[in-house]
């Protein structure tokens, strides 16, 4: 099996007030699913699904990690589906005036990526072989990204603009813009030293990011 992840990356200046915003979101989500699950265990009264249905969520209730970088907040939440960020984003997230990045790989046979500001997809791409199995279009708009405010560092050559190998999109996105595409609990307890945790409670664990990839 190849890389799995789901995370979004919002470029902001006011990073406590972003925080806050996200903080908001997040726990209206979690609230929301966790009432979906009460009504799929009554929906299948079967006892061997409504166990399946706890294991499953129960196995994505960690808490959500926040990391914050130089020009990012960057949001990892494994319990988002690559087919479904893009909805997720614009139903939780069109009230963050500020362009968050999102990003998805499935087994590393599929790579998604864009861009959405106040509620409304700005860039996207699709690239992967994967995509057909799943009835998703191949695209490659991601080159408007470089018109959306924040991003103007950015030139039009840049891999992960002008290649269609995953691999390569996902290093040029991570070391063009500085983030982490995956990042779980696991590598920030290999790797301790690279963070400072700025808050925890029982639902977040929020880190700044203290070296530069």
């Amino acid at each position: 099996m190849g890389r799995k992840y789901t995370s979004f990356h919002i470029i902001t200046e006011n990073k406590q007030k972003t925080i806050d915003e996200i903080k908001k979101i997040m726990i209206q989500y979690c609230a929301t699913k966790s009432v979906y699950k009460s009504i799929a265990i009554k929906v299948f009264s079967n006892p061997e699904a409504s166990d399946k249905i706890n294991r499953v969520m129960n196995m994505t209730q960690d808490k959500n990690i926040l990391v914050v970088t130089e020009k990012f907040v960057s949001i990892y939440d494994e319990t988002i589906s690559f087919e479904s960020i893009v909805d997720f984003l614009k139903s939780y997230f069109a009230n963050i005036h500020e362009p968050i990045l999102y990003t998805a790989n499935f087994n590393s046979s599929l790579l998604i990526m864009g861009v959405i500001l106040d509620g409304r997809v700005q860039c996207s791409k699709n690239i992967g072989s994967g995509l057909y199995f799943y009835g998703i279009k191949p695209e490659s708009t991601i080159n408007k990204i470089l018109d959306v405010h924040g991003f103007e560092f950015l030139t039009p050559n840049e891999d992960f603009i002008v290649s269609d190998s995953i691999a390569l999109c996902e290093y040029s996105l991570e070391s063009s813009l500085g983030i982490q595409l995956k990042f779980s609990v696991e590598d920030f307890y290999q790797n301790e030293a690279n963070y400072k945790v700025i808050e925890e409670d029982s639902d977040f664990r929020i880190l700044h990011r203290v070296f530069n990839m």
